[in-house]
């Protein structure tokens, strides 16, 4: 039987390939149909989205087979790489996409999938286009699946110190994030069946937190129009730096949460 959809409030806005992780492993473990796990690991948005290149329905049969599987998210940015398995090209194309998702066999890296995501359309009728790339991995084993437990305190005193800077942040991570608001390569999904909700919680607040920082961070780096910049805040230097610096310190806790959380509970 297909299960209820859950409400908005309690969707995981996430990186397409942490959906695809948890649902996979939800098939995996046996909590999930094949059918609803793929239709919950393509999630939810308000454009049309077509997944192209590696199948995903023959994709997640293959995984399932695989002994002692684990699904490791990696959010890499230039400089912080860690958890990806190479080969040079599957680096390249992650970096690009700022996403994979590394899977292993019996602690040994077995590949890569990277989404490449294009938006394709004319203005107010657009759809977007997710193309899946495999690239096998060198034979070598990986470190452990890092505990969710490890990301938690990390990620907690970041929000403790934004909460008691001076600097106005003006975030709201308890809130949910509209469909219209996620970018081309998240999607909003589920929290699979079998997920312990404390973890849930954290994925949920770690992800929105993710998204706000990353928004706001990129709102700084934006010119404003003359209309626009006459009527915000006056700010000195030193301001605008401690607003950054809070803000970078906020995304990356948050990053290694989401890739923490994902990668704990997406693991077989």
């Amino acid at each position: 039987m297909t299960p209820a959809p859950a409400p908005a409030r309690d969707l995981l806005p996430v990186p397409r390939v942490v959906a695809l992780a948890l649902w996979t492993a939800a098939y995996a473990r046996g909590d999930a149909a094949p059918d609803d796990a793929l239709d919950r690991a393509r999630g939810l948005g308000h454009r049309h989205v077509e997944h192209l290149g590696v199948d995903l329905f023959d994709w997640m049969t293959r995984v399932r087979g695989l002994p002692l599987v684990a699904l490791r998210p990696v959010l890499p940015v230039p400089g912080r790489i860690a958890g990806l398995a190479g080969p040079p090209p599957a680096v390249a194309a992650a970096l690009a996409a700022e996403q994979a998702l590394v899977v292993s066999a019996a602690s040994f890296a077995e590949h890569t999938l990277v989404p490449a995501v294009e938006v394709i359309g004319s203005e107010g009728a657009e759809g977007i286009v997710v193309r899946w790339t495999e690239f096998e991995a060198p034979h070598r084993e990986l470190p452990p699946v890092a505990s969710a437990s490890h990301a938690r305190p990390a990620f907690l005193g970041a929000l403790r110190r934004a909460a008691d800077s001076t600097v106005d942040l003006d975030l709201v991570p308890d809130e949910p994030i509209a469909e219209a608001f996620l970018p081309d390569d998240w999607t909003l999904t589920a929290a699979p069946p079998g997920l312990d909700e404390g973890r849930v919680h954290l994925l949920r607040l770690a992800a929105r937190t993710l998204l706000l920082t990353g928004a706001e961070l990129d709102a700084l780096d934006d010119p404003l129009p003359p209309a626009a910049a006459s009527a915000a805040p006056v700010r000195s230097l030193t301001e605008d730096a401690a607003r950054v610096a809070l803000l970078r310190d906020l995304r990356d806790a948050a990053r290694e949460a989401v890739v923490d959380v994902a990668g704990a509970a997406a693991t077989v």
